[in-house]
Protein backbone atom coordinates (compact mmCIF):
# COMPACT_ATOMS: atom_id res chain seq x y z
CA UNK A 1 0.00 0.00 0.00
CA UNK A 2 1.40 3.47 -0.76
CA UNK A 3 3.00 5.31 2.16
CA UNK A 4 2.56 2.37 4.53
CA UNK A 5 5.27 1.30 6.93
CA UNK A 6 5.37 -1.44 9.52
CA UNK A 7 7.30 -1.71 12.77
CA UNK A 8 9.71 -4.60 12.76
CA UNK A 9 7.99 -7.95 13.33
CA UNK A 10 9.24 -10.00 16.22
CA UNK A 11 11.05 -13.20 15.41
CA UNK A 12 9.17 -16.33 16.40
CA UNK A 13 9.56 -20.07 16.08
CA UNK A 14 7.02 -21.52 13.64
CA UNK A 15 6.00 -25.06 12.92
CA UNK A 16 3.08 -26.83 11.28
CA UNK A 17 0.17 -28.14 13.32
CA UNK A 18 1.10 -31.81 12.65
CA UNK A 19 4.64 -31.13 13.87
CA UNK A 20 3.39 -29.35 16.98
CA UNK A 21 0.99 -32.23 17.65
CA UNK A 22 3.84 -34.74 17.38
CA UNK A 23 5.98 -32.72 19.81
CA UNK A 24 3.14 -32.51 22.34
CA UNK A 25 2.38 -36.22 22.02
CA UNK A 26 6.04 -37.04 22.59
CA UNK A 27 6.23 -34.80 25.65
CA UNK A 28 2.99 -36.15 27.13
CA UNK A 29 3.75 -39.80 26.50
CA UNK A 30 2.53 -41.68 23.43
CA UNK A 31 1.22 -44.54 25.57
CA UNK A 32 -1.42 -42.23 27.06
CA UNK A 33 -2.65 -41.00 23.67
CA UNK A 34 -5.53 -42.84 22.01
CA UNK A 35 -6.89 -41.78 18.62
CA UNK A 36 -10.02 -42.75 16.66
CA UNK A 37 -12.15 -42.66 19.82
CA UNK A 38 -15.13 -40.33 19.60
CA UNK A 39 -16.91 -39.17 22.75
CA UNK A 40 -20.68 -39.45 22.51
CA UNK A 41 -21.71 -38.85 26.13
CA UNK A 42 -20.55 -38.80 29.72
CA UNK A 43 -22.07 -39.29 33.16
CA UNK A 44 -20.89 -37.53 36.32
CA UNK A 45 -21.21 -38.52 39.96
CA UNK A 46 -19.60 -37.42 43.20
CA UNK A 47 -16.62 -39.74 42.74
CA UNK A 48 -15.77 -39.14 39.08
CA UNK A 49 -16.93 -39.22 35.46
CA UNK A 50 -17.62 -42.04 33.00
CA UNK A 51 -16.87 -41.22 29.36
CA UNK A 52 -18.83 -43.10 26.68
CA UNK A 53 -17.40 -43.71 23.19
CA UNK A 54 -19.03 -44.52 19.85
CA UNK A 55 -17.83 -48.14 19.87
CA UNK A 56 -19.82 -48.76 23.06
CA UNK A 57 -16.80 -48.83 25.36
CA UNK A 58 -16.37 -46.48 28.27
CA UNK A 59 -13.67 -45.10 30.52
CA UNK A 60 -13.66 -43.99 34.14
CA UNK A 61 -11.72 -40.90 35.26
CA UNK A 62 -11.54 -38.23 37.91
CA UNK A 63 -11.98 -35.40 35.43
CA UNK A 64 -12.99 -34.91 31.78
CA UNK A 65 -11.50 -31.89 30.00
CA UNK A 66 -13.40 -30.99 26.85
CA UNK A 67 -10.81 -29.61 24.41
CA UNK A 68 -12.56 -31.10 21.39
CA UNK A 69 -12.78 -28.09 19.14
CA UNK A 70 -15.42 -25.82 17.68
CA UNK A 71 -18.08 -28.54 17.40
CA UNK A 72 -17.44 -29.92 20.88
CA UNK A 73 -19.60 -32.85 21.97
CA UNK A 74 -18.53 -32.23 25.55
CA UNK A 75 -19.79 -28.63 25.41
CA UNK A 76 -23.17 -29.44 23.90
CA UNK A 77 -23.66 -32.16 26.53
CA UNK A 78 -22.65 -29.83 29.36
CA UNK A 79 -24.70 -26.90 27.99
CA UNK A 80 -27.32 -28.10 25.47
CA UNK A 81 -28.23 -25.73 22.66
CA UNK A 82 -24.74 -24.24 22.29
CA UNK A 83 -23.91 -25.48 18.80
CA UNK A 84 -21.46 -23.38 16.82
CA UNK A 85 -22.82 -21.01 14.18
CA UNK A 86 -21.39 -19.00 11.31
CA UNK A 87 -20.01 -15.56 12.07
CA UNK A 88 -22.94 -13.15 11.76
CA UNK A 89 -21.15 -10.46 9.76
CA UNK A 90 -19.67 -12.95 7.31
CA UNK A 91 -16.05 -14.06 7.53
CA UNK A 92 -14.31 -16.29 4.97
CA UNK A 93 -10.76 -17.60 4.97
CA UNK A 94 -8.66 -19.04 2.13
CA UNK A 95 -5.38 -20.77 2.98
CA UNK A 96 -2.85 -23.38 1.92
CA UNK A 97 0.48 -24.91 2.91
CA UNK A 98 2.91 -25.79 0.13
CA UNK A 99 6.61 -26.33 -0.64
CA UNK A 100 7.98 -22.89 -1.43
CA UNK A 101 11.61 -21.75 -1.41
CA UNK A 102 11.05 -18.27 -2.86
CA UNK A 103 11.45 -14.96 -1.07
CA UNK A 104 8.47 -14.27 1.19
CA UNK A 105 9.36 -10.84 2.53
CA UNK A 106 9.25 -9.90 6.20
CA UNK A 107 6.45 -12.32 7.12
CA UNK A 108 4.31 -9.54 8.60
CA UNK A 109 0.58 -9.74 7.92
CA UNK A 110 -0.96 -7.02 5.78
CA UNK A 111 -4.07 -5.10 6.79
CA UNK A 112 -5.60 -4.12 3.47
CA UNK A 113 -8.50 -2.23 1.99
CA UNK A 114 -12.10 -3.46 2.00
CA UNK A 115 -11.59 -5.38 5.28
CA UNK A 116 -9.14 -7.85 3.74
CA UNK A 117 -6.23 -9.35 5.70
CA UNK A 118 -3.40 -11.47 4.31
CA UNK A 119 -0.16 -13.11 5.37
CA UNK A 120 2.58 -15.39 4.11
CA UNK A 121 4.88 -17.15 6.56
CA UNK A 122 7.67 -19.68 6.19
CA UNK A 123 7.83 -22.99 7.99
CA UNK A 124 10.80 -25.30 8.33
CA UNK A 125 11.78 -27.83 5.65
CA UNK A 126 11.17 -25.45 2.75
CA UNK A 127 7.43 -24.96 3.15
CA UNK A 128 5.20 -21.94 3.69
CA UNK A 129 1.63 -21.10 4.62
CA UNK A 130 -0.47 -18.31 3.13
CA UNK A 131 -3.79 -16.98 4.36
CA UNK A 132 -6.35 -14.54 2.99
CA UNK A 133 -9.11 -13.46 5.39
CA UNK A 134 -12.13 -11.41 4.38
CA UNK A 135 -14.60 -9.75 6.75
CA UNK A 136 -18.10 -8.97 5.59
CA UNK A 137 -17.99 -11.63 2.86
CA UNK A 138 -21.57 -12.33 1.80
CA UNK A 139 -21.23 -13.40 -1.85
CA UNK A 140 -21.65 -17.00 -2.93
CA UNK A 141 -18.59 -19.20 -3.42
CA UNK A 142 -17.36 -19.97 -6.91
CA UNK A 143 -16.06 -23.34 -8.04
CA UNK A 144 -12.44 -22.20 -7.74
CA UNK A 145 -11.22 -21.03 -4.30
CA UNK A 146 -7.77 -20.19 -5.71
CA UNK A 147 -9.33 -17.62 -8.06
CA UNK A 148 -11.30 -16.18 -5.15
CA UNK A 149 -8.10 -15.74 -3.15
CA UNK A 150 -6.33 -14.12 -6.09
CA UNK A 151 -9.23 -11.71 -6.51
CA UNK A 152 -8.63 -10.46 -2.95
CA UNK A 153 -4.89 -9.86 -3.47
CA UNK A 154 -5.29 -6.33 -4.96
CA UNK A 155 -6.78 -5.24 -1.64
CA UNK A 156 -3.40 -6.01 -0.05
CA UNK A 157 -0.95 -4.57 -2.57
CA UNK A 158 -0.64 -1.49 -4.77
CA UNK A 159 0.64 -3.50 -7.77
CA UNK A 160 3.78 -1.43 -8.21
CA UNK A 161 6.22 -4.11 -7.05
CA UNK A 162 6.56 -7.85 -6.60
CA UNK A 163 4.03 -9.37 -4.18
CA UNK A 164 5.21 -12.67 -2.66
CA UNK A 165 1.78 -13.59 -1.29
CA UNK A 166 0.23 -13.51 -4.77
CA UNK A 167 3.12 -15.61 -6.13
CA UNK A 168 2.55 -18.22 -3.43
CA UNK A 169 -1.17 -18.38 -4.25
CA UNK A 170 -0.37 -18.86 -7.94
CA UNK A 171 2.11 -21.65 -7.06
CA UNK A 172 -0.53 -23.53 -5.06
CA UNK A 173 -2.31 -26.44 -6.80
CA UNK A 174 -6.01 -25.60 -7.10
CA UNK A 175 -7.10 -28.65 -5.12
CA UNK A 176 -4.81 -27.67 -2.21
CA UNK A 177 -6.55 -24.37 -1.45
CA UNK A 178 -8.86 -24.57 1.57
CA UNK A 179 -11.86 -22.26 1.77
CA UNK A 180 -13.86 -21.95 4.98
CA UNK A 181 -16.67 -19.88 6.33
CA UNK A 182 -15.68 -18.98 9.88
CA UNK A 183 -17.91 -20.26 12.66
CA UNK A 184 -17.93 -19.26 16.32
CA UNK A 185 -19.13 -20.56 19.68
CA UNK A 186 -21.91 -18.56 21.36
CA UNK A 187 -21.23 -17.09 24.79
CA UNK A 188 -22.06 -19.89 27.23
CA UNK A 189 -23.34 -19.59 30.82
CA UNK A 190 -20.89 -22.04 32.36
CA UNK A 191 -17.65 -23.86 31.60
CA UNK A 192 -17.74 -26.63 34.21
CA UNK A 193 -19.82 -29.30 35.84
CA UNK A 194 -18.89 -31.30 38.91
CA UNK A 195 -16.33 -33.47 37.03
CA UNK A 196 -16.25 -31.91 33.54
CA UNK A 197 -14.61 -28.71 32.32
CA UNK A 198 -14.06 -26.94 28.99
CA UNK A 199 -10.83 -25.42 27.67
CA UNK A 200 -9.86 -23.73 24.42
CA UNK A 201 -12.16 -23.52 21.40
CA UNK A 202 -15.08 -25.46 22.93
CA UNK A 203 -15.48 -22.65 25.46
CA UNK A 204 -14.62 -19.54 23.49
CA UNK A 205 -13.95 -20.02 19.76
CA UNK A 206 -14.20 -16.59 18.15
CA UNK A 207 -13.43 -15.23 14.72
CA UNK A 208 -9.63 -15.47 14.33
CA UNK A 209 -9.17 -11.76 13.62
CA UNK A 210 -7.89 -11.16 17.17
CA UNK A 211 -4.95 -13.50 16.55
CA UNK A 212 -5.10 -15.05 20.02
CA UNK A 213 -7.19 -18.23 19.83
CA UNK A 214 -4.33 -20.71 20.28
CA UNK A 215 -2.47 -18.65 22.86
CA UNK A 216 -5.59 -18.12 24.97
CA UNK A 217 -6.33 -21.86 24.78
CA UNK A 218 -2.82 -22.54 26.06
CA UNK A 219 -3.50 -20.03 28.83
CA UNK A 220 -6.63 -22.02 29.77
CA UNK A 221 -4.53 -25.18 30.09
CA UNK A 222 -1.93 -23.44 32.23
CA UNK A 223 -4.50 -21.93 34.58
CA UNK A 224 -6.38 -25.23 34.91
CA UNK A 225 -3.17 -27.15 35.57
CA UNK A 226 -2.03 -24.67 38.21
CA UNK A 227 -5.41 -24.83 39.90
CA UNK A 228 -5.39 -28.64 39.95
CA UNK A 229 -1.98 -28.58 41.62
CA UNK A 230 -3.31 -26.39 44.42
CA UNK A 231 -6.66 -27.91 45.34
CA UNK A 232 -9.11 -30.76 44.82
CA UNK A 233 -11.37 -30.89 41.79
CA UNK A 234 -14.48 -29.14 43.15
CA UNK A 235 -12.78 -25.88 44.25
CA UNK A 236 -10.50 -26.06 41.21
CA UNK A 237 -13.36 -26.06 38.70
CA UNK A 238 -15.22 -23.31 40.52
CA UNK A 239 -12.15 -21.05 40.60
CA UNK A 240 -11.17 -21.86 37.01
CA UNK A 241 -14.66 -21.17 35.67
CA UNK A 242 -14.97 -17.86 37.53
CA UNK A 243 -11.55 -16.72 36.34
CA UNK A 244 -11.93 -17.74 32.71
CA UNK A 245 -15.47 -16.47 32.21
CA UNK A 246 -14.57 -13.07 33.65
CA UNK A 247 -11.50 -12.85 31.41
CA UNK A 248 -13.33 -13.87 28.25
CA UNK A 249 -16.06 -11.31 28.76
CA UNK A 250 -13.31 -8.76 28.19
CA UNK A 251 -11.73 -10.69 25.30
CA UNK A 252 -15.10 -10.91 23.56
CA UNK A 253 -15.70 -7.18 23.96
CA UNK A 254 -12.34 -6.44 22.32
CA UNK A 255 -12.99 -8.98 19.55
CA UNK A 256 -16.42 -7.55 18.77
CA UNK A 257 -14.95 -4.05 18.53
CA UNK A 258 -12.23 -5.19 16.10
CA UNK A 259 -14.70 -7.15 13.98
CA UNK A 260 -16.71 -4.06 13.09
CA UNK A 261 -13.75 -1.69 12.61
CA UNK A 262 -14.60 0.20 9.39
CA UNK A 263 -11.04 1.09 8.30
CA UNK A 264 -7.54 -0.37 8.60
CA UNK A 265 -6.59 2.50 10.90
CA UNK A 266 -9.49 1.89 13.29
CA UNK A 267 -8.76 -1.85 13.30
CA UNK A 268 -5.15 -1.22 14.29
CA UNK A 269 -6.14 1.21 17.02
CA UNK A 270 -8.55 -1.30 18.55
CA UNK A 271 -6.00 -4.08 18.15
CA UNK A 272 -3.40 -2.01 19.98
CA UNK A 273 -5.78 -1.45 22.90
CA UNK A 274 -6.44 -5.19 23.02
CA UNK A 275 -2.74 -6.12 22.98
CA UNK A 276 -1.96 -3.67 25.76
CA UNK A 277 -4.78 -5.09 27.88
CA UNK A 278 -3.76 -8.69 27.09
CA UNK A 279 -0.10 -8.18 27.94
CA UNK A 280 -0.83 -6.24 31.10
CA UNK A 281 -3.47 -8.63 32.42
CA UNK A 282 -1.36 -11.72 31.72
CA UNK A 283 1.54 -10.63 33.92
CA UNK A 284 -0.15 -11.99 37.03
CA UNK A 285 -0.76 -15.72 37.15
CA UNK A 286 -4.58 -16.02 37.42
CA UNK A 287 -4.28 -19.33 39.27
CA UNK A 288 -2.92 -17.54 42.33
CA UNK A 289 -6.40 -16.12 42.94
CA UNK A 290 -7.35 -19.43 44.52
CA UNK A 291 -5.27 -18.61 47.59
CA UNK A 292 -3.14 -21.08 49.56
CA UNK A 293 -3.88 -24.77 49.37
CA UNK A 294 -2.25 -28.15 49.46
CA UNK A 295 -1.34 -30.32 46.51
CA UNK A 296 -4.04 -32.81 45.60
CA UNK A 297 -3.34 -36.47 44.98
CA UNK A 298 -2.57 -37.63 41.44
CA UNK A 299 -5.78 -37.75 39.39
CA UNK A 300 -6.77 -39.58 36.24
CA UNK A 301 -7.82 -37.15 33.53
CA UNK A 302 -9.43 -37.80 30.16
CA UNK A 303 -8.73 -35.10 27.59
CA UNK A 304 -11.20 -35.04 24.72
CA UNK A 305 -9.49 -33.19 21.86
CA UNK A 306 -10.22 -32.74 18.16
CA UNK A 307 -7.73 -32.45 15.32
CA UNK A 308 -9.67 -29.75 13.49
CA UNK A 309 -7.55 -26.95 12.08
CA UNK A 310 -8.36 -23.40 13.07
CA UNK A 311 -5.97 -20.82 11.77
CA UNK A 312 -4.93 -18.04 14.14
CA UNK A 313 -4.26 -14.83 12.24
CA UNK A 314 -0.80 -13.40 13.10
CA UNK A 315 -0.47 -9.81 14.16
CA UNK A 316 0.34 -6.96 11.83
CA UNK A 317 -0.20 -3.24 11.85
CA UNK A 318 -0.08 -0.24 9.56
CA UNK A 319 1.37 3.11 10.66
CA UNK A 320 -0.85 5.56 12.40
CA UNK A 321 -0.08 8.54 14.57
CA UNK A 322 3.40 8.48 16.17
CA UNK A 323 1.83 7.92 19.60
CA UNK A 324 -0.20 4.93 18.43
CA UNK A 325 2.74 3.50 16.53
CA UNK A 326 4.83 3.64 19.73
CA UNK A 327 1.95 1.96 21.54
CA UNK A 328 1.88 -0.89 19.01
CA UNK A 329 5.67 -1.24 18.96
CA UNK A 330 5.73 -1.58 22.74
CA UNK A 331 3.92 -4.90 22.37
Amino acid sequence: MPNWRRPQCRRAARCTRPRLGALLASAGGASDLRTSKEVVDYTEDSAGVTVHYTAGDRERADLLVGADGLNSRVRTTLVPGTESHYYAQGHRVWRATLPFDGEIGDGCPVIGHNRTRGTLMRFAQGSCCWVIAQFGHTTENTANPQEEALAKAPNLHDGRSRFALREAILATPEDSVMRNQVAVVPEIPRWAGSRVVLAGDPAHAMSPHIGSGASLGIEDARVLGDCLNRADIAPTLAAYQENRMRRYQQVRAHADAMAVAPTPASYVERFAHYLNWLNTSARTNPATEMGPGGHAERKKLVLSASTSFRYVEPRGIEPLTPALQRQCSAN
